[in-house]
């Protein structure tokens, strides 16, 4: 858990039973043996990592169309992001990015027109294992000014 913003992380597919940091290297121990941890691969398989918010209503009971996302980030590959609409995980919106840089960037993902709902949910996940930092993710909607019952 991130102490700053209460965020909480899991890491899955770890036979780990304790992770320690020695001189700035971190190390794994099972039953077996002690292991470094490090490299850009799982044993020649793309690490793939996701990030997702919660359901949001922007503190806004009204019906919102979604019309961009514009993302802050660095990384070493494209990532897609996915969007769900009033909790609804079986119509889904994917977009993938297209700018690929070492640096800071920000892109405008443009959502298709006709999306609405009151809650959103985000999720970002990297593809073939590219590296990547989130410095903002803004999600623009526009607010219909109807309640929902």
């Amino acid at each position: 858990m991130n102490l700053a913003n209460q965020a909480i992380s899991t890491y899955s597919n770890y036979n780990f039973n304790s992770i320690a940091c020695f001189n700035g290297t971190y190390f794994g121990a099972t039953d077996t043996g002690i292991y470094p941890l490090g490299g850009d691969t799982d044993n020649g398989t793309y690490i793939d990592s996701s990030i997702k918010t919660g359901s949001m209503d922007f503190g806004d009971t009204t019906i919102k169309y979604a019309r961009d996302v514009w993302i802050t980030f660095r990384s070493d590959g494209n990532l897609t992001l996915v969007i769900f609409v009033d909790e609804d995980t079986t119509t889904t919106i994917q977009k993938q990015t297209t700018i690929v840089s070492d640096t800071i960037i920000e892109e405008r993902l443009k959502l298709p027109r006709g999306l609405r709902g009151r809650f959103y949910t985000v999720e970002l996940n990297n593809l073939s294992g590219a590296d990547f930092d989130i410095d903002s993710l803004n999600l623009l909607v526009e607010s219909v000014r109807r309640k929902v019952r």
